[in-house]
């Protein structure tokens, strides 16, 4: 395998941003600490109403735009559109990258130019049953979707395409009350574009930003049948309901144990 060379590849690294004041510094540190930087890091500011624009705007390699639609589709939608170089890297707010991520993704696509996007290995390090977590989020999100789906789907938090497959599949207007990722999957796929997952992508994610309430978690899962109805379809939109359902109803019982283990853990720290 030859050596990647920085000079073979540049990539653009989109972060949309809404409200995200708490998230954003961690995310950002991550980046300025990679081995290789992105050569370009552009934050979407989805009109936030707290200090997320100062965050941004405070690391000197961060281009700060905004996008007035609400929401993470539109917010991610313009930072592709703005994106200059032929990769476009995508993480959210809350991720924090392994530092050798933008070389790991870089070597990647240097090596099999067949590929038009890839996305990695996340957990959730709010979560205090970590790897039970990943465990059942790889097997439901990454298994049994991309059994359902025919293809890998990439996942928001981590992910890289290529600019001109982008182009060429997804770069319509999106739509709200759908996923974009799994969205711009299904779009790559129907277009015969090859879609890879790679587990030495790593990067650390928070569980529904903390908020773990029924409500939250319901709303949150709802949109993702409704990605494969927009697609078209409909029989694999009945399997991701029904595969939603499930993980909504185990979630209802993991959430009351990660309450009584962080409180424990609370406990013990004041004793």
């Amino acid at each position: 395998m030859d050596t990647y060379k920085q000079e073979q590849l540049h990539v653009s690294l989109v972060i949309p941003a809404y409200n995200d004041e708490r998230y954003l510094r961690a995310a950002l540190d991550s980046v300025a600490a990679q081995t290789i930087l992105p050569d370009e890091v552009i934050v979407v500011d989805n009109n936030s109403t707290d200090g997320t624009a100062a965050v941004a705007v405070s690391y000197p390699f961060v281009r700060l735009i905004r996008e007035t639609q609400q929401g993470v589709g539109f917010a991610s939608h313009a930072g592709f559109l703005a994106a200059k170089y032929e990769l476009i890297a995508r993480i959210d707010a809350d991720t924090v990258l392994e530092p050798n991520w933008v070389e790991t993704a870089l070597q990647y696509f240097a090596d099999h130019d067949g590929v038009a996007a890839i996305t990695g290995k996340c957990d959730f390090y709010d979560f205090p049953l970590k790897r039970l977590l990943w465990a059942g989020h790889t097997f439901a999100y990454e298994y049994l979707q991309g059994v359902i789906a025919g293809t890998s789907t990439l996942w928001g938090s981590n992910m890289v395409v290529r600019k001109s497959a982008w182009d060429a599949a997804v770069s319509k207007q999106p739509v709200p009350s759908i996923n974009e990722d799994i969205d711009m999957s299904l779009k790559l796929h129907s277009q015969g574009y090859s879609i890879k997952r790679l587990p030495s992508l790593v990067a650390h994610v928070s569980l529904l930003r903390g908020q773990y309430s029924p409500k939250y978690t319901y709303n949150y899962l709802k949109p993702w049948p409704q990605t494969y109805v927009h697609n078209g379809q409909i029989i694999r939109s009945y399997l991701i309901r029904s595969l939603k359902n499930i993980i909504f109803i185990t979630g209802l019982f993991i959430m009351p144990l990660h309450y009584l283990l962080r409180r424990a853990k609370t406990s013990k720290v004041s004793d």
